[in-house]
């Protein structure tokens, strides 16, 4: 088993996640913030050597089915993806309304999370000396 708390690299235990509203408060506070065209990714450092993953989508986004279809992806990528992801922080993923009427596909949100994770993981890291 490892650090995550997984035996399998693949899934998505509830030690990755954020759950509580204070940790959604403490990332949103006190995190970098990296925005495009369909989120909006803020990155805290946290004190575990594995990142964590909150999402957020507010009812202007679209009705429940449109909500929890982004919010599926969201953790699919990030579950795919975890080891392209700087460890040692906190994301939140905050889903932005967007303007056109269709859903981007699925390729297309995943390399514009990849993006953002790292991008903002490097803002929080801040300067390098």
């Amino acid at each position: 088993m490892n650090q995550s708390g997984s035996s399998n690299s693949e899934s998505f235990p509830k030690s990755a996640r954020l759950l509580k509203r204070v940790d959604f408060r403490r990332v949103e506070r006190g995190g970098a913030r990296r925005v495009s065209e369909h989120f909006v990714v803020i990155a805290r450092q946290n004190s575990f050597d594995f990142p964590r993953l909150g999402t957020t989508v507010s009812r202007k986004v679209g009705n429940a089915v449109v909500r929890n279809r982004y919010k599926r992806r969201i953790r699919e990528i990030f579950r795919r993806h975890r080891d392209e992801f700087p460890a040692g922080f906190d994301y939140v993923v905050i889903v932005r309304r967007s303007e056109e009427s269709a859903e981007p596909q699925f390729d297309a949100l995943r390399d514009e999370l990849i993006g953002l994770f790292n991008a903002a993981a490097q803002k929080a890291r801040g300067p390098r000396v």
